[in-house]
């Protein structure tokens, strides 16, 4: 049996990423395993040392630096020790919070830096350096120029890959194996800080990552030249992290009170859909337990069966969603899931995350997650508390200013998405509706049922909403027969009708993907790259997904180039009037401010204007962006 031949350069990378060197030998020729790259590090724990440490450091212009810490947490962390590289052959680690070992004065450390580190014309390289960063300002020292992060270079350069660490960067543009943290500190029982570390131990393993750093800034920064990438990376990315930093600093305050109601009232409804599902079950089971669920839906109540898994019938929320059509039971048990969730991952979890210095919550904002550049939140994820619910509004209701003084106030893009499709497509009917102010949904229910807008439902201006961001997701008849729950026909007469009115829309949407199988990749107005691997697969259905990226991923992305240009705009206005008003939420379209009453008129003008003037010249003024905003005593009122 012929076969093609596997062995390719992508096969070669994908082995030595996975440390599958075994399987190399099957490779012509030999093939290099991955070596340790050597290095020179120096313990810096005199002040002979420390002093020609310092007359380097203000000698160089370009500076690796690394944190080692006592806690994960930025909020909490005080440092251990410090790692600087300026040169690809030698690092220095500075341990100052080691409790055993010998070690430098950590006051007298930070003073001596403090003013290297503050100092414009030092340009500071990390490896997620919003960490390093954060960390610095509980010592009372504001980095500078925080230039390069070479966390978001491998971002930016490849954001379809999920992992972004040192150790997996460093494999895959070093081809360097990174000492494992376990070695330092153990795990399990025998885990510890790694302040309780050797300091001869640690040394290493710390002057390793600001080495690392440095070498991957030399080899990262002229990938991103070369692929345009500069402008995103430089002026956009960059300037986000500290806007970040300061969100996360700035934290959240919550109605404590009021989500300990919440999870009272949530207590009693969802003991309520359990005696409902057991009512109508005809027997008490654990409701929690998939194999019993399926067991009573697909044996006992003789329910058809949709999906199968290896155990058993599938009973996840697909099958429950299309089981809920003709029986009322399914709907009960995804309202009883949801209920469970919702306590569990915000109400009951909120309070928990408290911190008890500041009494808010800081929850983590990600940059290097999304493929399409959006930001993410976690510890805790504030993107994903529901708002078309009632027990999420009611827990909007919980985000309340700390001072009494004080209001929250939202500002939100309004219909964000679809004005970039206008503005994209340059359709005609599209960015007349907008410019005139219309009622864009009303506008394309007229179209696909053939009627006057005056006459349009409240029902059919529903559907039209969800075929008007369905589009812009690549949704298909199939998608959208499931979600208006109509037959594949009529779907598809709608889509057809759609695309007869703006026919500007399915031109750039054709486009888009053409680009896509031409190019390998799409990208934003702002040069946003997401490459698409599989755009030219043989297999339809990775094809298919891959086309609904590519016409998803330059509007999404734009969108969110948008917000991030408005926040670094913002944080150079305001990072300075913490006691007139802090940013503290991004939700996807949304910022969400604190600010004190007697500024809110000033602040909401500003907010508005930098937010409302964010395109590059070419797409400004093609359709008006706009933004709503709201305030007053919770992020309900407010949105």
């Amino acid at each position: 049996m012929k076969t093609p031949d596997i062995f390719s350069d992508a096969l070669k990378d994908f082995c030595i990423r996975y440390e599958m060197y075994a399987f190399m030998k099957y490779f012509d020729g030999e093939v290099e395993q991955p070596k340790k790259k050597e290095f020179s590090y120096e313990i810096v724990d005199n002040e002979r040392s420390f002093s020609a440490l310092l007359t380097l450091l203000k000698d160089t212009t370009f500076i690796a630096v690394d944190l080692e810490t006592d806690s994960r947490n930025p909020i909490n962390g005080r440092i251990v020790g410090i790692s600087f590289c300026i040169n690809d052959d030698k690092s220095y680690y500075i341990p100052i919070g080691h409790i055993f070992g010998k070690q430098l004065n950590k006051s007298k450390v930070l003073t001596d830096l403090k003013p290297i580190l503050e100092n414009s014309s030092r340009k500071f390289i990390g490896h997620n350096i919003k960490f390093d960063y954060m960390v610095f300002q509980n010592e009372g020292i504001e980095i500078s120029t925080l230039y390069f992060d070479t966390m978001i270079a491998s971002y930016v350069l490849a954001p379809e890959e999920h992992r972004h660490n040192l150790n997996e960067v460093s494999m895959k543009y070093l081809q360097h194996q990174m000492i494992p943290i376990v070695e330092i500190i153990g795990k399990g029982k025998n885990q510890i800080q790694f302040g309780e570390a050797e300091i001869e131990k640690a040394a290493e393993y710390a002057a390793e990552d600001a080495y690392i750093t440095f070498l991957l800034w030399e080899k990262l920064k002229p990938q991103i030249d070369k692929v345009e990438l500069s402008k995103l990376f430089y002026d956009i990315e960059m300037p986000l992290v500290k806007a970040l930093a300061q969100m996360e600093i700035n934290g959240i305050y919550i109605d404590l009170d009021l989500f300990k109601k919440i999870s009272k009232e949530l207590d009693q409804k969802i003991e309520e859909l359990k005696n409902t599902i057991h009512y109508k079950t005809g027997e008490s089971f654990n409701v929690d337990s998939p194999s019993q669920l399926s067991e009573i839906l697909f044996e006992k109540m003789g329910m058809p069966v949709i999906k199968r898994t290896k155990t058993g019938y599938s009973t996840d929320i697909e099958v429950l969603t299309k089981l809920s059509r003709t029986f009322e039971l399914a709907q009960d048990i995804i309202n009883y899931r949801q209920l469970k969730k919702l306590q569990s991952t915000y109400i009951n979890a909120f309070p928990k995350l408290i911190n008890r210095r500041t009494h808010r919550i800081h929850s983590s904002f990600n940059q290097t997650v999304t493929a399409t550049g959006r930001l993410s939140s976690s510890n805790p994820n504030l993107q994903n508390i529901p708002i078309r619910t009632e027990i999420g509004r009611e827990m909007r209701k919980g985000f309340i200013p700390q001072k009494n003084d004080h209001l929250i106030l939202s500002a939100d893009y309004s219909q964000i998405e679809l004005r970039i499709v206008a503005m994209l497509s340059k359709d005609e009917r599209m960015i007349e509706n907008f410019n005139k102010g219309g009622d864009i949904h009303s506008q394309t229910a007229a179209t696909i049922f053939g009627i006057e807008e005056k006459d349009v439902t409240p029902d059919q201006r529903r559907q039209a909403k969800v075929i008007n961001f369905g589009i812009i997701y690549g949704m298909g008849a199939f998608s959208l027969s499931e979600d208006l729950r109509i037959s594949r026909v009529e779907a598809q007469e709608f889509i057809d009708n759609y695309f007869s009115f703006y026919k500007g829309v399915y031109k750039y949407l054709e486009s888009s993907k053409k680009f896509a199988h031409d190019k390998g990749y799409v990208k934003t107005i702002f040069n946003r790259r997401r490459y698409l691997p599989g755009i030219n697969s043989r297999n339809r259905n990775i094809q298919s997904n891959e086309e609904r990226m590519a016409i998803n991923m330059p509007i999404q992305g734009t969108a969110a180039d948008m917000i991030k240009i408005a926040m670094n705009a913002l944080y150079d206005k305001i990072f300075n009037k913490k006691d007139e008003i802090m940013m503290t939420i991004q939700v996807h379209d949304e910022l969400v401010f604190e600010i004190r009453k007697d500024k809110v008129n000033f602040y909401q003008k500003l907010i508005k204007q930098e937010m409302e003037n964010v395109l590059p010249e070419e797409y400004a003024g093609i359709v008006p962006i706009k933004v709503d905003i709201g305030y007053g005593k919770s992020w309900y009122d407010a949105h």
